[in-house]
């Protein structure tokens, strides 16, 4: 299954715009737009999608590949939109066109086989019985090489992801009230990157306990609330977050989350 977004909107608009919004969103929610399977003989090639980019746009596609033998997995540009000029060009070594090596500042998805693309877990957390906040790390802009180990992987492109692009979350709080009244929270996703630039404001969906919510965070608001809820004395309640990782966001990002 894959996804892919060729239009370039005004980045100034409001949130939910722009192809990496709309690549993360339809996996979110499972609206992938095309759906492949097919049996190979061994040899063959087959192409699961093409899209026609204008000048000036940009494509941005997440693909999920379930094989029972060896695949190879290319995206090749070509003029033409030819299937025999994208094969042509997928040989020959090394393959014409860029081959992007690793290193500092390759930001992107990686290239390979990894033994996972979720991060997941639970963490216990306990409600404050007066005013206080955490915030919780979620990427970083070192660059830090956050991908999961490799299982395999092509020893002449890049082989890792900076900021975890196009890696899906599904992270739960287990917050627990144990004051002797009732406590409000809230919890806001934000953008801590010193200098954020619109073009790399975090523009993405979120399911917060299975309900959507479309985050945007930019220069000038880079706070945006996820949920806030009242939660009883002794009492605990669950926050579930899942979002896949679009591309063109700023880093860091952090969970933050308040007693208020």
């Amino acid at each position: 299954m894959l996804t892919n977004n060729t239009h370039r909107p005004n980045l100034r608009n409001l949130r939910s715009t722009g192809q990496s919004f709309h690549v993360s969103n339809n996996w979110l929610l499972g609206t992938s737009l095309t759906s492949f399977s097919k049996t190979l003989s061994p040899g063959a090639t087959v192409e699961i999608d093409q899209a026609t980019l204008k000048p000036k746009n940009m494509v941005d596609g997440r693909f999920e590949v379930n094989a029972s033998n060896g695949v190879f997995v290319y995206t090749v540009v070509t003029s033409t939109g030819s299937l025999t000029d994208a094969i042509a060009a997928s040989k020959g070594s090394p393959a014409v066109g860029q081959i992007r090596t690793l290193g500092p500042g390759r930001f992107g998805r990686e290239a390979g086989i990894c033994d996972s693309s979720i991060w997941a877990g639970t963490t216990d957390i306990d409600v404050p019985a007066k005013p206080a906040h955490i915030g919780l790390c979620l990427n970083t802009n070192s660059p830090q090489d956050q991908t999961i180990a490799h299982t395999m992987h092509l020893s002449d492109s890049a082989q890792r992801t900076f900021g975890n692009y196009g890696h899906k979350y599904d992270v739960t709080l287990k917050l627990h009230n144990r004051s002797a009244i009732a406590r409000r929270v809230r919890l806001s996703f934000a953008s801590s990157a010193a200098n954020p630039s619109l073009t790399q404001s975090y523009n993405g969906s979120v399911l917060v306990n299975g309900v959507p919510k479309n985050i945007f965070t930019k220069p000038m608001e880079p706070v945006d609330v996820l949920d806030t809820e009242t939660i009883s004395s002794s009492a605990s309640f669950d926050v579930r977050i899942q979002f896949f990782v679009p591309g063109l966001i700023s880093m860091p990002q952090q969970l933050i989350l308040e007693s208020i």
